[in-house]
């Protein structure tokens, strides 16, 4: 198997591996209730939530101190739910996949490990971005809760179009619309 193969390869199982973890956390939390509720699941990680003033480009930002996470979520941004739903699942992603990695910025003066969401996360140049992303959208958009929703009699898929279908479903889980149309795209579903 050559190096691009064998990348290609871990990623996929990296990928699965997410999706299993966050998707089994949503319903274990959530139940097979829509929208997944993240700040039960939040509360069940023992992970405080507070609205700070991040600035003007991180959207939020999680600490880890003396092993207990606290999120921290731009005030600024905090009239956007929708936007903010997908931070705090994204820095719960953080604290699940990445909380115990060396290679983390540490604030020495405060002695902590910091990961924040900002415009770089959402590029997905950088891997653990790109997994906090994919980890979020497993988390309030699982697979199974989507497939539960389109196979519903009151969901006809046959007199809407692709945009009406990705719209109700943002609706639905509370989600922008762009990011239920990335996860119908990455799970092949639309």
């Amino acid at each position: 198997m050559d190096e691009k193969t064998l990348i290609s390869v871990t990623m996929t199982l990296l990928v699965k591996q997410i999706e299993k973890l966050a998707s089994s956390l949503a319903l274990k939390q959530s139940g097979r209730k829509i929208p997944v509720d993240i700040y039960s699941i939040a509360n069940y990680l023992s992970i405080d939530i507070h609205k700070d003033d991040l600035g003007s480009d991180v959207s939020g930002v999680l600490v880890i101190k003396n092993g207990k996470g606290v999120i921290g979520v731009n005030v600024n941004e905090s009239n956007n739910i929708l936007r903010t739903r997908f931070t705090i699942a994204h820095e719960i992603g953080h604290y699940m996949l990445h909380r115990f990695e060396q290679n983390l910025f540490v604030d020495q003066k405060n002695f902590r490990v910091v990961f924040h969401r900002d415009s770089e996360s959402t590029s997905g140049k950088i891997k653990m971005e790109r997994q906090a992303n994919a980890f979020a959208a497993a988390l309030l958009m699982p697979k199974d809760l989507i497939l539960q929703e389109l196979n519903k009699k009151s969901f006809n898929m046959y007199d809407n179009d692709d945009n009406d279908i990705i719209q109700k479903l943002a609706d639905k889980f509370e989600v922008s619309k762009q990011a239920m149309t990335f996860r119908l795209a990455n799970l092949q579903i639309l």
